[in-house]
């Protein structure tokens, strides 16, 4: 396994300055055992619904927003706040972050 500096010079060749054309980093050995296929849970609830401001949300309880992000109501006292209102709203409100924790994106993952 080599570094380029020179891109017209071959490592360990006999041309005279090859070698000082290239760094060697290491040597690759032996390969590389394939992974297992991920273990999806059937019982798995999958991606939550989209937050709808007429449910009543509790602690830890998770909510879609726009189709691709996630958020999960607090699980402390703030947890209060996730019905107080669009001011709230999870992604949308402007203090969406007091009430709501963002978990990220869910495109592409396995949860949703």
């Amino acid at each position: 396994l080599h570094e380029a500096h020179c891109p017209h010079r071959i490592p360990g060749a006999s041309s005279p300055g090859d070698d000082d054309a290239w760094i060697r980093l290491g040597v690759c050995t032996g390969t590389l055992a394939p992974t297992a296929s991920p273990a999806l849970d059937p019982d798995s609830p999958g991606c939550p619904d989209d937050y709808n401001p007429a449910i009543a949300y509790g602690k830890g309880d998770k909510v879609a927003v726009d189709g691709s992000r996630v958020s999960m109501c607090r699980r402390n006292y703030y947890a209060a706040l996730c019905n107080a209102g669009p001011r709230y709203a999870p992604g949308t409100g402007l203090y969406s972050d007091v009430a709501w924790v963002s978990l990220g994106s869910s495109v592409g993952s396995l949860q949703c």
